[in-house]
């Protein structure tokens, strides 16, 4: 196996902290089915973080970052590209509604849904994997985020009903 980093961390807070408030992008693989970078049908796809600023973004608690990614053939060659966009959503803050949280984090989801979108203009790419910890907590706020935004039409949600995929069933977090 091999593995990837972000160049950088993304956080809450405007300064540079050690926690989960500020963290990497992580991806790990087998570089002999999986290789680093793709192209679309008009270009090279750039490794980036889909907003900035990194620290105290207006629109993201955690900056989510893109990985444009190739299957390998078995003579070696360049197969199908697709793009993996890690992110870590916003989580119920102590004081926070559970309402306020789900606008926050289908706000995060649409800002993604908006940049894939300028990415399929810019470069013919189609092909997203959205993962990471969503911290969604019912298949209500999924279906929900998906009927809301026209964007969503092209997604599917391999886990639509937000069946649990932490450790701590009874808790929305880390989904």
């Amino acid at each position: 196996f091999e593995y990837h980093t972000s160049p950088e961390y993304s956080g809450r807070s405007s300064t540079r902290v050690s926690a989960t408030a500020a963290e990497f992008a992580l991806v790990v693989f087998r570089p002999q089915k999986i290789g680093l970078g793709g192209r679309g049908p008009n270009g090279e796809i750039p490794e980036t973080f889909v907003s900035q600023p990194l620290m105290a973004n207006p629109k993201f608690d955690r900056v989510p970052y893109a990985i444009p990614m190739h299957t390998k053939r078995s003579n070696g060659s360049f197969g199908n590209d697709f793009v993996l966009i890690s992110v870590h959503l916003h989580a119920e803050r102590q004081g926070q509604s559970a309402a306020e949280s789900i606008d926050q984090r289908n706000g995060e989801i649409n800002e993604v849904f908006k940049w894939a979108d300028r990415l399929t203009r810019d470069t013919g790419e189609r092909d997203f994997i959205f993962l990471g910890d969503m911290n969604v907590a019912s298949s209500s706020e999924v279906l929900g985020v998906l009927s809301s935004n026209p964007a969503a039409e092209k997604w599917d949600s391999l886990n639509s009903e937000a069946f649990p995929t932490n450790l701590i069933l009874d808790r929305p977090y880390d989904q």
